[in-house]
């Protein structure tokens, strides 16, 4: 996506830039949040195996 943001079409066109900008943060908040379920997840397990 850092990419096409870097376009120069994309980059003069500031609602596409606006948009891609908020997918961008979406999608970074999504990834730390499943990186934090699957550090737990992993805890856990480890937990588990260790018993």
């Amino acid at each position: 996506m850092q990419q096409t943001l870097e376009r120069p079409e994309v980059a003069a066109d500031y609602e596409k830039v606006l948009e891609l900008t908020q997918k961008m943060d979406s999608l970074r908040s999504e990834q730390e949040k499943l990186l934090e379920e699957w550090e737990d997840l992993h805890s856990r397990l480890e937990e588990f195996d260790g018993e």
